[in-house]
């Protein structure tokens, strides 16, 4: 009973900080445009919050894992993220709303990283799937969005005050979370000296970062993009608010195999497939009408959840334990750093110069371009020794016989 009720718990703070999120993001693009914003200056906004992340995401991860105190550090970044909220009442000039982004996402960039941290932990110690728990987000944003999108129609600036009290009661769930260290601690203990500063303990990681970047990057352009071009079409809120209800609901299939997806495929092949499939997402709304955009927005489950959490549990399980948040961390800035800066910069401009259609078919381009090239490289550089995955893709399914060795290993020293 005790561990439905932990599951339970951490499902809720998992849909909680989504709900939050999902007030703002999927229409702040839309009210920046509805607000008089041009497509090149929604781009530079956009690109702010990604600029602060490479910003800021280190000073968060240095003091989450120096301290320890990763609980405690969360609850900074949710409650500043609340109340930075509240800044975009300032003004609805260019200058007003800069400012704005650069406060609110320097507080709401940190809760997702720092979260992943202690609930991916805390289900690898517990014993059960962190799929489970990440489920409670992508129904609450399903939710959320088609609620909000209703309401938002005739009142978008009130998604603020709604997001503010989203992060408010957060951080009173927040409150009660218990951090938990992964287990992989014991292994960590033993080895040798000099690998005690490396964060990460293969190579492969390089590899699904920049699958990470990729995939980011088209992601970063079509959902900065995808709001207003609703708008130019004659839809409204309403029409973003179901269609990304749409787009979370797709990712629960994913969700419920994305564990055995990865036993049985590995990590590396699943995130080629994403970046694949965000290509071709890309060029779906293209002269389609509302039923290529729906399409897209299908395929948001097979290519921002497989990347998402098929990266987070990588990382996870890569990283030695002292490094947990930093790990995370850097992700982070690869994905929503450096791959959103330059998906939205250069989306902002490519829509700017060519227009919607055009912008979208060249970004669908680069992006499978730039896919190829990435598995010619991977094939090319482990040509000779591409026979099984390496540990952490056998690591990232959750075994239980790995839970297993490890608490066994775990009582040995302290029987010694």
């Amino acid at each position: 009973m005790n561990k439905e009720r932990t599951i339970l718990y951490l499902f809720s703070i998992n849909a909680i900080i989504y709900i939050a999120s999902g007030f703002y993001t999927p229409f702040l693009s839309a009210y920046y445009a509805q607000k008089g914003i041009d497509a090149e200056k929604i781009g530079i906004l956009l690109m702010i919050g990604p600029c602060v992340v490479l910003l800021t995401q280190r000073f968060w991860a240095k003091i989450s894992d120096r301290t320890g105190k990763r609980k405690e550090v969360l609850l900074v970044a949710i409650v500043g993220s609340g109340f930075s909220m509240l800044l975009y009442y300032l003004g609805n000039s260019f200058l007003c709303m800069f400012f704005a982004t650069v406060v609110v996402t320097s507080f709401t960039t940190a809760v997702i990283p720092l979260s992943d941290a202690i609930l991916i932990a805390r289900s690898l110690k517990e014993g059960y799937s962190y799929s489970i728990i990440r489920l409670g987000g992508t129904l609450g944003y399903a939710v959320m969005t088609i609620c909000a999108g209703m309401y938002l129609k005739t009142r978008p600036q009130m998604q603020f005050v709604f997001a503010f009290f989203a992060y408010m009661i957060l951080f009173c769930f927040c409150i009660g979370l218990k951090e938990e260290r992964n287990g992989q601690i014991v292994i960590n203990e033993v080895v040798q000296e000099n690998e005690q500063n490396r964060i990460f303990k293969n190579r492969d990681v390089y590899i699904v970062l920049g699958l990470a970047f990729v995939s980011q990057m088209g992601l970063s352009f079509y959902t900065g993009f995808i709001g207003p071009y609703i708008l130019e079409k004659g839809y409204t809120q309403s029409t973003i608010g179901v269609i990304n209800s749409i787009s979370a609901l797709s990712e629960v299939p994913v969700l419920f195999y994305i564990n055995r997806m990865l036993r049985k495929y590995g990590t590396i092949k699943i995130l080629f497939l994403s970046c694949f499939l965000m290509g071709i997402r890309i060029l779906l709304p293209i002269r389609s009408g509302i039923i290529g955009i729906v399409l897209a927005q299908l395929l948001q489950g097979v290519t921002y959840m497989t990347m998402y959490y098929s990266c987070a549990v990588y990382i996870s399980t890569c990283v030695y334990e002292k490094y947990q948040t930093k790990g995370q961390s850097i992700l982070n800035v690869v994905q929503l750093g450096l791959g959103a800066i330059v998906g939205n910069l250069v989306g902002g401009k490519l829509i700017h110069i060519l227009g919607y259609e055009k912008g979208y078919l060249l970004m669908a381009g680069i992006i499978t371009l730039m896919t190829i090239c990435a598995l010619i490289v991977y094939f090319w550089k482990n040509r000779e020794q591409r026979n099984g995955g390496d540990v952490c893709d056998r690591s990232s399914a959750w075994l239980p016989n790995t839970l297993k060795l490890q608490k066994i290993i775990f009582t040995i020293k302290n029987i010694k």
